[in-house]
């Protein structure tokens, strides 16, 4: 099954030119980095060694946290029929569910200060996979799958000084067109 996707580029000031939407969820994915060993090896001490416990609170602080532009990846889908009728919330059940199951990747660059406010920055690689599902029509006549995405909102909080939390709102949108 052939997939293509693409990026929802966002106009906020044409509002009637947005299309409705019909198939698609909306959902939210995070993901808890712990950065302690990561700033420690990267940390050059006379007396320590990246092997030996790094208490963060001794040896650095997080200062900022950055992050590049996330790219959402799509690695496999698969259509499953289902039961068809109302939802009790009201959906419309179609008998026919689009299973996607996809990563999104980004990097975060940490800049932090050791024990003698040398500043330095480090780039953390990060991978959040996802699973979710659209119902779609019943009725679907070819092999090709057309997905738009939007990334709604990246969030980016320290919780505490060695972990951060990553959390990201997509909605994802299947497009019914041949």
């Amino acid at each position: 099954m052939k997939i293509n996707l693409q990026k929802i580029v966002p106009n906020f000031t044409c509002l009637e030119d947005i299309d409705a939407l019909k198939y698609f969820k909306q959902f939210n994915i995070y993901e808890t980095i712990n950065c302690n060993k990561e700033i420690c090896k990267n940390i050059n001490y006379k007396n320590y060694s990246y092997e030996t416990e790094c208490h963060s609170e001794m040896f650095y602080r997080i200062h900022k946290i950055e992050y590049t532009c996330p790219k959402l990846n799509v690695i496999s889908t698969k259509i499953v029929n289902t039961i068809e009728g109302t939802s009790l919330e009201g959906q419309n059940l179609t008998g026919k569910k689009l299973i996607i199951i996809g990563d999104v990747k980004l990097s975060l660059i940490i800049t932090y200060s050791d024990e003698f406010n040398n500043y330095n920055k480090f780039i953390r690689d990060v991978i959040i996979p996802f699973s979710t599902f659209i119902i779609i029509p019943k009725c679907l006549c070819t092999n090709k799958i057309n997905l738009k995405y939007l990334i709604e909102d990246l969030s980016i909080a320290r919780l505490c000084s060695d972990k951060i939390l990553v959390s990201i709102t997509l909605l994802m949108q299947y497009i019914d067109e041949y």
